[in-house]
């Protein structure tokens, strides 16, 4: 749970300290992003292979986590990449953007300004359609297990 934590923490400190500045901060956020999607992927497509899980509302809290860091993460390389242009003003606009986006709802008052941008916000996206899933996923089973408790 702390390494979830302080994966979560940590690209929101690049941020807001400035240090999206450094290739390596964007570096390792992008392995940071790397690292949650293919977990929460592998959530995804064998959930079948783990376990029950300890704890329901855990799970769900590790998932919103999980969740934050993308966002996070996202916002990192948005600004490390410069890929919102002369539109962020301050570093909150970076976190907001990709807050924004990562909701899907999409305001639009800032956008991307090049084709990396573009492709950036659609595999974010993406991600979070991923997302949708497995927490449908996540509650069907649970619906499903307190079903087969009741009988």
């Amino acid at each position: 749970e702390f390494f979830v934590l302080f994966k979560t923490c940590l690209p929101l400190y690049f941020v807001l300290s400035g240090l999206y500045r450094y290739r390596i901060t964007v570096i390792l956020s992008s392995y940071l992003l790397l690292e949650t999607i293919f977990y929460v992927t592998s959530l995804i497509f064998v959930a079948d292979m783990f376990v029950k899980p300890r704890s329901y509302r855990r799970n769900i809290l590790m998932l919103f986590l999980n969740y934050l860091e993308i966002s996070f993460c996202f916002a990192v390389i948005y600004a490390g990449l410069h890929l919102l242009g002369d539109q962020a003003k301050t570093n909150i606009d970076y976190i907001y953007f990709s807050v924004v986006t990562s909701t899907t709802i999409g305001y639009g008052d800032i956008h991307p300004d090049t084709d990396l941008g573009k492709i950036f916000v659609c595999i974010q996206a993406v991600m979070v359609v991923a997302f949708i899933v497995l927490f449908l996923n996540f509650f069907g089973s649970k619906v499903e297990a307190l079903a087969n408790e009741e009988e």
